[in-house]
């Protein structure tokens, strides 16, 4: 799939949330990933993605700037 159309399908956000992992990475990873969540052993997609303030705003013990390779579940 083509950057521009896999950019303006994912959040408009700097941090994405993958409902398949529970992890987070930002968005430039997605885009280098073709729509696919970075991570290695992930197999989520476009319809995965969510922005992290929609995750955090649920989860106010989550921090506002997310770790790399942490698992933060949907309702913590």
């Amino acid at each position: 799939m083509d950057k521009e159309i896999v950019n303006s399908m994912l959040p408009n956000t700097k941090y994405i949330w993958c409902l398949h992992c529970n992890q987070v990475d930002m968005k430039t990873g997605w885009l280098h990933n073709y729509g696919y969540c970075p991570y290695e052993k992930c197999n989520g997609t476009i319809l995965d993605a969510l922005a992290w303030t929609k995750i955090q705003k649920e989860n106010p013990t989550y921090p506002k700037i997310p770790e790399y390779d942490w698992i933060y579940p949907m309702y913590g």
